[in-house]
């Protein structure tokens, strides 16, 4: 049966749909790491993207999505508005199942859906807003809130997080495009021409062509011995050991820590200069 299947080798129906389900299949069953809260995984978090999503979609569109939610569930006899919400959370359901965890890119169906659940569950409290100064207000305030998160994040849209992430967000998210996705390499370069710099240590995730990119010669770390002079290390290389196509232990670069970085390219390089005097000699 199954050679005659073959053999006859039938049209089948959206065969680009089969072959990204099948894709995916192969992907969740590969054991990929994950990187989640500074810790390095194997098949990951249940919650990952969970966890992705609040921290990577500004504070005041969660909130106004929280309030719609709660307007919603209340109007119970309207049972088509609660669709949206539905689906979201089939597809929420679906990741929690999910192990190849890189990249908040995977659910981005998810933001057009709260982005609709939001408007219809705001539209009933929006009604009569001149009888409602304190509902106005509040409206107000997260609308300005929203704009100037949308200002922030205009120079650099990939390494933006909301306030929930801290300082650091790499410490939270690094694999994937989600926060490093080698977007600030042009910006290294830049920084080491303004710098006069000859010749550099360079462990930064891309996959951009470096040879192309305007940068001077370069060295691929040895991990047998630390560099010294300039380094420029990104925060995926630092956090997960990822750069330039190869990987090497997570942690291989924790004894930069020691030093202050001279200068950052971008959100996500960090540029180091090590006094070759101040090196000591690996036992």
């Amino acid at each position: 049966m199954l050679k005659k299947i073959v053999l006859d080798n039938p049209k089948l129906p959206a065969p680009e749909l089969l072959d990204g389900v099948s894709r995916a299949w192969v992907l969740n069953n590969t054991g990929s790491p994950s990187y989640l809260f500074g810790t390095v995984k194997v098949g990951g978090w249940w919650y990952f993207y969970l966890c992705a999503l609040a921290v990577k979609l500004p504070l005041p569109l969660l909130i106004a999505f929280a309030i719609g939610v709660v307007l919603l569930v209340r109007q119970r006899s309207d049972y088509a508005r609660l669709l949206p919400l539905a689906a979201l959370l089939g597809v929420l359901l679906i990741t929690l199942h999910v192990s190849y965890q890189v990249g908040m890119r995977h659910v981005l169906v998810c933001l057009p859906l709260i982005a609709v659940i939001t408007a219809t569950g705001l539209r009933s409290w929006t009604e009569n807003l001149s009888r409602r100064a304190a509902t106005a207000l509040v409206l107000l305030v997260v609308i300005g809130w929203q704009a100037a998160e949308s200002a922030r994040a205009q120079h650099n849209f990939l390494a933006y997080f909301n306030e929930l992430a801290g300082k650091d967000p790499s410490k939270i998210l690094s694999l994937g495009c989600d926060f490093d996705c080698g977007q600030d390499l042009y910006a290294l370069a830049g920084e080491l021409r303004s710098r006069h710099v000859s010749r550099v240590t360079l462990a930064v995730w891309t996959s951009a062509d470096v040879d192309r990119s305007g940068l001077p010669p370069y060295d691929v770390p040895d991990l047998e011995t630390k560099a010294h002079g300039w380094i420029a290390v990104s925060s995926r290389a630092f956090r997960v050991g990822n750069f330039l196509h190869q990987s090497v232990p997570p942690h291989s670069f924790d004894w930069l820590q020691n030093y202050s970085p001279a200068a950052e390219a971008g959100k996500t390089i960090k540029l180091y200069y090590i006094d070759p005097s101040a090196v000591r000699p690996e036992n």
